[in-house]
């Protein structure tokens, strides 16, 4: 029986193919964050991709789907190993994965003001995409 992660695996990685956890550290907007990537290579492995999770306690479940998806998109149906490919990707464009993610978060739970009774509100914080200057004849 494999060992993984200094427990017994209830698979049988004869007849059901292996699965393992690795965990990374990656430059999130705070500092660094832990994540816990657990692959499931399947019999056929490299010529099927891997089952992969993807687990945080500083993401929210959301951010955590878009990075599950970030990576079965980055992997392809080659015959050759990808899980460390994966890993590397990952570290390396890990911002750009949940960018869009933190954008929504970000909108949704930043508290930036207070209203007239004392209570904090949130804002929707925007950048400007683009800028330009209006015609002549337009009105401000």
């Amino acid at each position: 029986m494999p060992v993984i992660n200094g427990r017994s695996s209830r698979l049988n990685a004869e007849t059901e193919g292996l699965t393992f956890r690795i965990q990374i550290t990656v430059d999130g907007y705070t500092g660094k964050l832990l994540l816990k990537l657990i692959f499931h290579l399947p019999l056929d492995y490299p010529s099927s991709l891997p089952d992969v999770s993807v687990i945080s306690e500083e993401l929210t479940r959301k951010q955590c789907i878009d990075i599950k998806l970030g990576l079965l998109k980055k992997a392809t149906l080659v015959s050759e190993p990808m899980v460390h490919k994966l890993r590397l990707w990952l570290q390396q464009n890990f911002m750009t994965v949940t960018e869009q993610s933190d954008y929504r978060l970000l909108q949704k739970t930043l508290k930036v003001d207070v209203d007239s009774s004392g209570k904090k509100c949130k804002e929707k914080m925007m950048s400007v995409l683009w800028e330009m200057q209006l015609p002549c004849g337009c009105k401000q």
